[in-house]
């Protein structure tokens, strides 16, 4: 399953990158590639050379993007290794290759601009009527549409069990995040689009509009995404790889294509409107703009901001509070990194052993020891094929499984066995549990077995 889930990650990530691309690419009313250019010159050759320039840039860094993921395919069976390559490769495509198509024809059109001495529209903001500023917040859906996805997420807490237990948390910290964003979105500051102030308040209404129901939207499907992962984590009968995957992959698609179809809805919205106006408000704020991507700028208080290029919005990184926000993230997934790379090792240089004493048996592994009565062993048997369920409280990979599982057919374990290397001690116990146990050598396991058959 490990090896399922990688691959998907990894098509995930380049229909991301595809999509970064296009999104890029598009027109956003007088800006093009991050550059405010007058109406005039967006037919200019030079522009249209740009344009042809980026369609091949970005061929060529999509295709270094599939290149460089292809040496996971060798690591797939070495964890945590394959683990942190998938994602050091996906920072990289996500921070680097993705937006360096972009970041170059930005660069090359905001020189062609100076050079012409291009220039758009105000350097400032009209300030918009008090009328159009009270009615811009009239359409927006309420928050208390948010309440009916918590009551989704709460069952999840009884239904999941033990480690489990992160997922229908993380949801709940979801919600509480998409609803400060929900609050700083209805605060939105009154973006000026036109003088014409039934134009403005037309737009700004339906942008709060449209970025509340895309929140409020997002948060059912995740609720509802946690409560289908939940009840099949926790059932023996429905758990199966097709399902776990699919409910890791299309919810994150179905969302992408959420936000891609309002954000061309109102893109589509906001030039059809503009091209009727005769009093459309061009602002030239290039300069606050650095690679057309990160917004830098201390005369404005907003925190956030749409974005020039792509989907979404970004923060005002002149801002200490964006600033630190973004420190956090970064220590945050570097912390993950860390971690997983150090417990990795840590199982991957340890194997569990089992020790016999004379009234109890001992099984030493990091962070899942156990031990049990002679007493307390109904059976002990040999088996052949490798245990499968899921895991309650442990750790898996391609090669290991260890910790607490609910094995098909058995129930409750506990788990200690090298995957696909029969054969496999099967210890039955008076509570009705069980407990699974293999070293890597089949002839030191025959050995383990004999051994304990003797001194039973």
């Amino acid at each position: 399953m490990e090896t399922v889930i990688i691959l998907i990650v990894g098509v995930i990530v380049l229909l991301c990158e595809l999509i970064s691309f296009a999104a890029c690419s598009h027109e956003n009313g007088n800006i093009i590639f991050g550059v405010t250019l007058p109406n005039n010159q967006f037919k200019n050759k030079y522009i249209e050379n740009s344009k042809n320039e980026y369609k091949t840039l970005y061929h060529k860094y999509f295709l270094i993007s599939i290149l460089i993921f292809l040496p996971i395919l060798f690591l797939l069976k070495l964890p945590p290794y394959n683990i942190i390559y998938l994602l050091t490769w996906a920072f990289m495509v996500t921070f680097y290759l993705a937006l360096k198509p972009y970041t170059i024809i930005h660069k090359n059109i905001k020189s062609l601009k100076k050079e012409n001495s291009w220039f758009s529209g105000t350097t400032h903001e009209v300030t918009i009527d008090t009328k159009a500023s009270t009615l811009k917040n009239k359409k927006v859906i309420s928050i208390y549409w948010l309440i009916g996805s918590f009551l989704i997420t709460l069952p999840c807490f009884y239904i999941v069990r033990t480690t489990f237990i992160l997922i229908p948390i993380v949801d709940l910290t979801t919600k509480l995040i998409l609803i400060f964003i929900y609050l700083y979105t209805k605060n939105l500051k009154t973006k000026i689009y036109s003088e014409n102030s039934t134009v403005n308040v037309a737009l700004n209404c339906e942008r709060q509009r449209i970025l509340t129901a895309a929140i409020i939207i997002f948060s059912y499907v995740d609720s509802l995404n946690v409560l289908v992962l939940s009840v099949i984590i926790s059932n023996v009968q429905l758990y199966n790889t097709i399902l776990l995957v699919s409910c890791s992959t299309i919810p994150p698609i179905l969302i992408l294509l959420l936000f891609i179809y309002y954000y061309n809805k109102f893109r589509k919205l906001k030039l059809d409107l503009l091209s009727k106006d005769d009093k459309a408000v061009i602002v030239d704020d290039d300069e606050y703009w650095k690679y057309g991507l990160i917004y830098y700028n201390p005369n404005d208080n907003s925190l956030l901001v749409e974005k020039r290029a792509g989907i979404g919005m970004t923060f005002n990184f002149a801002k200490k509070s964006a600033r630190a926000f973004m420190y956090f993230i970064a220590a945050f997934l570097v912390g993950i990194i860390i971690f997983i790379f150090t417990m990795g090792l840590i199982q991957n240089s340890y194997s569990p052993t089992l020790n016999v004493y004379k009234n109890e048996i001992k099984i030493n592994c990091s962070m899942y020891s156990t031990s049990f009565n002679k007493s307390n062993i109904l059976k002990i048997s040999l088996i052949q094929d490798t245990p499968h369920g899921f895991k309650t409280n442990g750790i898996g990979t391609d090669t290991y499984s260890r910790g607490h599982y609910d094995i098909n057919d058995y129930g409750t374990s506990m788990v200690y066995v090298f995957n696909n290397k029969p054969p496999y001690i099967v210890f039955k116990l008076k509570n009705g549990s069980y407990v699974f146990f293999n070293y890597k050598s089949k002839s030191d396991t025959l050995r383990l077995y004999n051994k304990l058959k003797n001194k039973m």
